[in-house]
């Protein structure tokens, strides 16, 4: 089952004889998870279009940007995204489970506070909390949280051109470039010693966020 099929069985499901209002709070919200993850899906192909480019090239169809500028915009927003996700199906559990938590107020964090606080030992609560202490969600939100309060995430590249002596090739020269992510990129001095590479890196964060998120609707 897709996640788009786990939102709208969990969506069908969780408004079931709730009143009108938080029915349609729950559609709204349940339609801006999937949004986040669509977005995702675009920053990545975006990503990975771009990742055999050296950063100081230049493509006709980019204008005067360079590989380097775009290749930061999209694995900002890319982070940007992915993170929203926890954010706003946090809203949907708020609503479903009637949390005193103002809705502007309303985010992963607050939520598990919540849970802790009223919910302990719930399935839900319990969650949560496994979220929280895992690996790929403290990742995640450190690089949501350099991108957008502090600076660029800093990327390795290492670019390589192949080819073959002229009268066996049938093709002009190719190139490969290779962009790593940073270990930690709240470290003002960051190194890549986790060999995070960047197309391989992102497209198992995306599958893992969608299987989380699955796991949150499935558990409502």
């Amino acid at each position: 089952m897709t996640i788009a099929e786990d939102l709208t069985q969990m969506e069908a499901r969780i408004t079931s004889g709730e009143p009108a209002q938080r029915q349609r709070r729950i559609k709204i919200y349940t339609g801006g998870v999937s949004a986040k993850i669509r977005q995702a899906d675009i920053a990545l192909a975006k990503i990975k279009e771009l990742l055999n480019y050296p950063d100081d090239s230049r493509r006709p169809q980019d204008g005067d940007y360079i590989v380097e500028d775009l290749i930061h915009f999209y694995v900002d927003a890319y982070f940007a995204f992915l993170y929203s996700n926890f954010d706003i199906i946090s809203q949907v559990v708020s609503q479903k489970m009637q949390l005193p938590i103002l809705e502007d107020k309303v985010k992963f964090y607050s939520v598990n506070k919540e849970l802790c606080d009223n919910h302990l030992g719930t399935p839900i609560q319990l969650l949560y909390q496994r979220l929280t202490k895992s690996t790929n969600f403290q990742n995640l939100r450190n690089y949501r949280n350099c991108s957008t309060h502090r600076r660029r995430i800093m990327m390795k590249q290492d670019a390589h051109n192949t080819s073959v002596t002229a009268e066996y090739s049938q093709t002009a020269p190719t190139s490969r470039v290779l962009r790593w992510l940073c270990d930690n990129p709240l470290d003002l001095n960051p190194n890549t010693k986790q060999n995070r590479e960047l197309e391989k890196y992102t497209s198992k964060m995306l599958i893992w966020v969608k299987s989380q998120i699955s796991q949150i609707a499935n558990t409502l």
